[in-house]
């Protein structure tokens, strides 16, 4: 598989498994077609093929009406018959047998609850398939398996799945409207007890001192405090101070200067 085709690939696995909730092993339908096909390639046992393109365990499945719609084809059909046999079974309960492509189909369903990839070379089927919210397909061509990519519908209900995440329900607003409301009281409450406590100010005023003021030296002490606060966010700049030079760049006295001196004295 060619680095281009893998991207792509990887690409489909991450919207089954991120929009539609699949998960590994993986759940593969396989029907007569598919089966059919892998048996005139040589491309058994299919658990190890799937698992290549899928990136991950497998688990290939069948029914009851895709064994029989096999049996009845023949001779011809005999190996695929066999490999039918050998997996897994889905409970698909139909009862007389449908047609292989119906029973996938309705096993399916609109919303795939199962989260199976439907493997099959039925055009008809594929193109059923592809109108459905969360199925792939899987097809096999030129000796090599190949996973569709989302179609148009999918991606679509993919858009609006997410967008229905994304919004508030209404359990989510009854939430957001009791807090909006807790707070509306509270801010109530602090002003009524603001407004009381100013009306208190001024009846103590009016009956102690007759409007006076009188010192009080906590209220003082901070007032003089509050002047001394240093504001941490504002930027504080050193002054620049005048440096000697640098030793290293200055020349070391010679020692004949010192002699000169010493024959002087």
């Amino acid at each position: 598989m060619r680095v281009k085709k893998q991207k792509i690939n990887r690409r489909t696995i991450r919207f089954y498994k991120t929009c539609c909730g699949f998960r590994e092993p993986f759940k593969v339908l396989c029907d007569g077609t598919f089966l059919h096909y892998l048996v005139a390639h040589k491309m058994s046992p299919p658990a190890e093929y799937l698992s290549r393109l899928l990136s991950g365990s497998c688990r290939p499945f069948t029914t009851r009406c895709v064994i029989a719609e096999l049996k009845r084809l023949g001779a011809p059909f005999s190996q695929a018959l066999s490999l039918a046999k050998g997996l897994d079974a889905a409970k698909c309960n139909h009862e007389p047998l449908k047609p292989a492509g119906d029973c996938l189909e309705n096993l399916v369903g609109e919303g795939n609850p199962e989260h199976f990839f439907v493997a099959t070379q039925d055009v008809e089927l594929r193109i059923k398939l592809r109108q459905l919210s969360a199925v792939g397909i899987i097809l096999a061509q030129n000796n090599f398996l190949v996973l569709e990519p989302p179609s148009e519908k999918q991606r679509a209900v993919a858009c609006s799945d997410e967008a229905q995440r994304t919004r508030a329900n209404d359990k989510e607003f009854r939430i957001i409207e009791g807090r909006e409301r807790k707070k509306e009281a509270l801010l109530v409450m602090q002003r009524s007890e603001g407004d009381a406590a100013a009306g208190t100010d001024e009846n103590g005023k009016s009956r102690g001192t007759g409007g006076l003021h009188t010192f009080n030296p906590g209220l003082y002490a901070n007032a003089r405090r509050k002047k001394n606060i240093v504001v941490a966010d504002r930027p504080q700049f050193k002054k620049k101070r005048a440096k000697g030079p640098n030793p290293l760049s200055c020349k070391k006295k010679s020692k004949k200067a010192k002699k000169t001196q010493v024959k002087l004295q």
